[in-house]
């Protein structure tokens, strides 16, 4: 990208899946931890009671940064990566 040139890829590029298992993962912890709280054994657990709202707000930050970096890549690859998303349907890059 640096250099002006972006690979194509057919799917997410590299960024993209390791966002996507970020959020995934941390969606998944973050519900664990919710419902862990939920519980009887660790209703009142401070380290639960800890990381739960740290991890929701990093959740946050990580789905602005993918937002950002959606936008980023549409433009430098100009491509309609939303669009993408609703469609499954990547555009070739077009050729100059």
């Amino acid at each position: 990208m640096r250099h002006g040139h972006e690979r194509h890829y057919d799917g997410h590029n590299p960024a993209g899946s390791a966002m996507v298992f970020l959020l995934l993962g941390g969606l998944g912890l973050q519900a664990i931890l919710g419902w862990l709280l939920t519980t009887h054994t660790f209703h009142e657990n401070a380290l639960i009671e800890t990381i739960h709202p740290i991890l929701g707000n990093a959740l946050l930050i990580a789905a602005i940064l993918h937002v950002i970096g959606v936008i980023i890549s549409s433009k430098l690859t100009t491509q309609n990566l939303t669009k993408a998303m609703f469609t499954g349907q990547k555009t070739k890059k077009r050729q100059e």
